[in-house]
């Protein structure tokens, strides 16, 4: 899916940003700031998120084995199931990831 969408937009500038082993808010910053970039221009954009949830059984999996101590493995599986439900939200995603870091959007939608 990804690589049908970088061919149909070949002259197109863009980011794409991969998770791997990355904790959950340190992604979490990079999508506020990478999505809100998007269309600053005042050009058309596309801000697309590819998620499964394979890749949350690969970080609980992680989450497992790299964490022995039970409070750490508590916040990071909070972690994991906000981002979760950020990438599951039929909601306005800017008015959720503004929400996470404690800020209010004043509008229902952003529009975008």
């Amino acid at each position: 899916m990804l690589l049908k969408y970088l061919a149909e937009h070949r002259d197109a500038s863009g980011i794409v940003c991969c998770l791997s082993q990355k904790s959950t808010e340190e992604l979490a910053e990079k999508l506020q700031a990478k999505g809100s970039r998007a269309g600053r221009d005042g050009e058309a954009a596309d801000c697309i998120l590819f998620s499964s949830r394979g890749d949350c059984r690969t970080i609980r999996y992680l989450i497992e084995r790299e964490n022995t101590d039970a409070g750490q493995k508590e916040i990071a599986y909070r972690k994991i199931g906000r981002m979760l439900d950020y990438c599951e939200t039929t909601g306005c995603r800017r008015k959720f990831l503004l929400r996470y870091f404690g800020e209010v959007y004043p509008g229902e939608r952003c529009g975008g």
